[in-house]
């Protein structure tokens, strides 16, 4: 059954969601290559969850840009640029309750 607001037809966006979703998911229908070279931008990627998600994001091709409160974020690039070689990973110091550290962001 179709949800109100939603369109019959999948956008790009809601199709990329169910590709990281998937990926997330370690479901068999993954297709890595659907993702390889995409983009990422994660929040709280200076430890725990974000860098889970950043890491395996990594694993199979994705840009990340990883954004934390903490200065620890550039030790968490180092860290996942040590692991994956070669990788496009990328850290600022950002807090996405402040709009203009947001907005520096973008």
């Amino acid at each position: 059954m179709q949800k109100t607001g939603q369109s019959a037809q999948p956008s790009p966006i809601t199709d990329v969601i169910d590709k990281i979703t998937n990926l997330v998911a370690g479901s068999s229908e993954f297709d890595p290559q659907a993702v390889k070279g995409r983009g990422v931008v994660i929040t709280g990627s200076a430890g725990g969850v974000g860098y889970a998600y950043a890491d395996k994001f990594l694993e199979y091709g994705l840009k990340v840009v990883l954004c934390d409160i903490s200065p620890k974020v550039s030790e968490a690039e180092a860290a996942l640029k040590a692991k994956h070689e070669g990788a496009q990973v990328f850290s600022t110091v950002c807090d996405v309750s402040d709009k203009q550290s947001v907005e520096a962001l973008a």
